[in-house]
């Protein structure tokens, strides 16, 4: 059963995983981030928002069937093209996105929230986006 999406972590929430990233990242990185972040106004931050529940909604109505048809690629394309209101995204940036979802429990949950399967579903058609790229 599909369920509504969670916004973005509250304020609290997204310091903690701001450290967490600048650890991993660099601190440069997180400040590249959230500079573009703080860029966009409230409506298009809630515009953005909106996007990813779009886009997240539409996928997990293609769990089950092959993560590499066109359509489920174009979908990918698309959170693609959203994830740069945050960063500009690599090839590896996306890949390591893609096992983050299905290897760390904080995303595994907020993908089941909005579908069943939809996590490993997504990782896997990140993957085969990233190898056409």
């Amino acid at each position: 059963m599909n369920r509504q999406p969670q916004t973005y972590p509250d304020d609290a929430t997204q310091a903690t995983y701001a450290l967490e990233a600048a650890t991993r990242w660099g601190e440069a990185c997180v400040r590249a981030s959230n500079e573009r972040w703080a860029a966009h106004s409230p409506a298009q931050r809630d515009a953005i928002m909106a996007e990813a529940n779009a886009i997240y909604t539409a996928l997990a109505a293609y769990i089950g069937h092959d993560p590499a048809q066109p359509a489920v690629q174009a979908l990918v394309g698309r959170w693609h093209d959203h994830m740069r209101n945050f960063y500009e995204p690599t090839s590896d940036v996306l890949r390591g996105l893609g096992q983050l979802y299905v290897e760390d429990e904080r995303f595994v949950s907020f993908y089941e929230r909005i579908a069943s399967g939809l996590a490993p579903f997504l990782s896997q058609a990140i993957t085969i986006y990233c190898d056409r790229l």
